[in-house]
Formats: structure tokens, C-alpha cells, sequence
């Protein structure tokens, strides 16, 4: 591989590129295999960490090359197989069980005491307590459905017990956990002054995702990208050379597949399954949930996926080149001179933002964001 990141002379159309050269194939037949293996086993548990969570990383490598035609036609090939049984351990703030049920009697125990008002009537809830009958239905089957109940610091004193109090392993790695690479290469010589080789290359990584939210909470992503070449090199003497290439690249992701056995929630049963009305009113069948997010408790927030990748269901970007260029040299000076064609495609299906709602708590109904969320009163929602 070359990169070249500034000041590329006038064959490059951009500031930064990088070229990837394959090998090529020869009249005697070669292979190769080889094996990394990465393991936990000999490492350490992280300070927070209550357990050690398993690292096995294994990427197996095999190529071989040689001749198809001696002298004349040759063959290279590679796969590269990367398979990831990883964990990683996530700590995140949850409700108690006592506020699950509407009770927020410990917010008055700590050294800043928090009183909760009744933001119809403005008073204060006695004892910090919800009224069974005032909390939300739908809010309840969210609770229900995505936040879990705390497992950790259950025997601490208010305000501890709401740090942290939440741990669990995600059984993925934070990226790939399995990926497949071929390349495959042919060499021909059509002449001692014409040489062509053709050349293709895939790449198949598969992804479940979280990003340190809840284990309800889980996003996948299915990649197809794909890349070839063909390049024509013809020598009319022994100082003009000419190279024509004609390739291209093709990258296709997926988002909300089933992968490993799991199924990510989509946004249009989460909505049914909540009874939230007003939302997705075309019924669009993707990978989502009613977003909901807090200000002091309840994780990072109720997503699928996070914001970066928010509301796509899959996007294709592809592109084509056609490029020719002479090379010729005279004396002392190498003159290099062409032109380049390239097209570019892409295509993406992007939800509109808040198509299955979006919510947010800041306490500004009662003085605590959770106890808004279960009233169901929401500074901002879909408009």
C-alpha cells in the first residue's frame, strides 16, 4: 500500500489517496497459512470489572500462487478469515426498584435532598411517593420492555445506590466480530509488450453493536463492499509506456438484519407494542425504538441505533473509474501525461428523524427526570 497524503502531483484528483498493489502469480506455485490467535486467558480483569470478560481473537490467513499457462498466464489468491468472541463490560445508572414503582422516597435520604412536586397541582408528593393511579400505562410498558432493574450497589445508602448500579456484559466486540476478505488476481501476457491483469477483492463484515446502552438496546449491521480492476499496461519502446484501468468500487450496508440469531427491535412493533399513537403514520418496518432520553438517571437514554447512524435502513455508494496515461521519457526528464473519468453513486434510506417519536426528561415537570418519564410528561416530543 502507498499513501499519499499532500502536495500529489497533477495525476491525482484529490489531496489524500493511497494505492493498493496486489500480488501477482509466478511459474512456480507458492502458498502460504498463518494463524494470530489473541486471548483473555493470560490478561487481566479491569478495575471495575466484577468479572473478566472474554477477548478470543482469531484471524486465519491462507493465499497461494502460480502459474496457469507458464510464461504466459499466472493466478494469485487470498482469504482472510477474522473471527471475534469478545466481551465488554458496561456500568450505567438505572431507576431502583422502589422508583419503578412511583417510589422516590430515597432522593430525600441523600445530602441534597430532591422534592418531588405534583406538576398538576404544584404541591409536593408527600413522601416523595407517586400515586399508583397517576403514573403512565405507556411509560410503564417502556420501563417493562427496555430498562432494567439496578444489580449492583442495591445495599447502599441513597444517593450510591443510583451509581453505577446497573452492570452487564455485552457478548460482542465493539466492532466486527467476524469478517471475511478474498482477493484474487490473474496475470496475463499477451505479448513481451502488453501485459493485462485483472483483479478483485471483497470484504464481508458482520456487526452487533452497543454503545454501552441497555442489553435490550442492540443494533446490527450487515457490509458488503466490494472493489476491481482491470489494467492494461502496453510498452511501445523501451521509453513510452502505456497503462489504461478500468475499475471500480461498491459498498452496500444493511441495517436491522438478523445476525447470530439475534433480531435488533424494530420501530414500528416497539411503537404497536407501547400503544404510542401519533407516530409513524406511514407504518415504516425498520430497526428503531421511540427514542427517550434523561438527564440524571436511566442510562444513556432509550436508542436504537445511536445517534451517528440514526434512522438508516441502508445505504450504496459505488463508483467508476476509466483511466489512461502515457509515460514517456526523454533524457534526463520522465513526462507522465493522461486523463481520468470517474462516476459516483450513492444511495441512502434514511428515516425521517423522530419517525417512531422522541422524547426527553429533564425534570423540569417534578424536579427528576424519571419521575417526569413516569408521568409521562416529557419537556420535548414530537410536534
Amino acid at each position: 500500500m502507498k499513501v499519499n497524503a499532500v502536495n500529489n502531483s497533477a495525476e491525482y484528483a484529490r489531496v489524500g489517496i493511497f494505492d493498493t498493489i496486489t500480488k501477482h502469480g509466478a511459474n512456480q506455485y507458492h502458498a502460504e497459512a498463518s494463524y494470530y490467535d489473541r486471548n483473555s486467558a493470560v490478561g487481566a480483569r479491569g478495575f471495575f470489572e466484577p468479572q473478566k470478560p472474554i477477548v478470543i481473537y482469531n484471524t486465519i490467513n491462507l493465499s497461494g500462487s502460480g502459474p496457469i499457462r507458464r510464461n504466459r498466464t499466472f493466478f494469485y489468491g487470498l482469504w482472510n478469515g477474522e473471527r471475534v468472541h469478545e466481551q465488554s463490560f458496561f456500568n450505567v445508572n438505572v431507576p431502583t426498584d422502589k422508583m419503578r414503582g412511583g417510589d422516590f422516597s430515597d432522593l430525600l435520604a441523600g445530602p441534597n435532598p430532591i422534592q418531588l412536586y405534583n406538576p398538576y397541582t404544584g404541591q409536593p408528593f408527600q413522601g416523595n411517593m407517586i400515586p399508583q393511579g397517576m403514573l403512565n400505562t405507556m411509560a410503564l410498558k417502556v420501563q417493562d420492555l427496555y430498562v432494567p432493574h439496578a444489580n449492583q450497589n442495591l445495599n447502599l445508602a441513597p444517593p450510591d445506590n443510583l451509581i453505577n448500579n446497573f452492570g452487564w456484559l455485552f457478548p460482542y466486540p465493539e466492532d466486527q466480530y467476524r469478517a471475511d476478505v478474498l482477493v484474487a488476481r490473474i496475470d496475463h501476457k499477451i505479448s513481451d509488450n502488453n501485459l493485462i491483469y485483472g483483479r478483485y477483492s471483497g470484504y464481508w463484515p458482520r456487526y452487533v453493536l452497543n454503545d454501552g446502552n441497555f442489553p435490550t438496546l442492540n443494533w446490527t449491521k450487515l457490509r458488503q463492499s466490494h472493489s476491481w480492476a482491470i489494467v492494461d499496461t502496453h510498452t511501445f519502446t523501451p521509453n513510452v509506456v502505456n497503462s489504461f484501468t478500468f475499475g471500480a468500487n461498491r459498498d452496500r450496508s444493511v441495517y436491522g438484519v438478523k445476525l447470530n440469531g439475534y433480531q435488533p427491535p424494530t420501530g414500528d412493533q416497539a411503537v404497536s407494542a407501547i400503544g404510542l399513537q401519533g407516530v409513524n403514520p406511514s407504518n415504516l418496518a425498520a430497526q428503531g425504538v421511540p427514542d427517550m432520553y434523561f438527564n440524571d438517571i436511566a442510562g444513556p437514554g432509550i436508542e436504537v441505533p445511536p445517534g451517528g447512524v440514526k434512522g438508516k435502513a441502508a445505504e450504496l455508494s459505488e463508483n467508476w473509474s476509466f483511466a489512461d496515461a502515457v509515460t514517456w521519457a526523454k533524457g534526463r526528464h520522465v513526462m507522465k501525461f493522461g486523463e481520468e473519468l470517474r462516476t459516483l453513486m450513492y444511495y441512502t434510506t434514511d428515516l425521517p428523524h423522530g419517525t417512531y417519536g422522541d422524547f426527553s426528561f429533564d425534570g423540569s415537570m417534578t424536579g427528576y427526570d424519571y419521575a417526569d418519564f413516569l408521568l409521562g410528561l416529557p419537556i420535548t416530543a414530537p410536534g
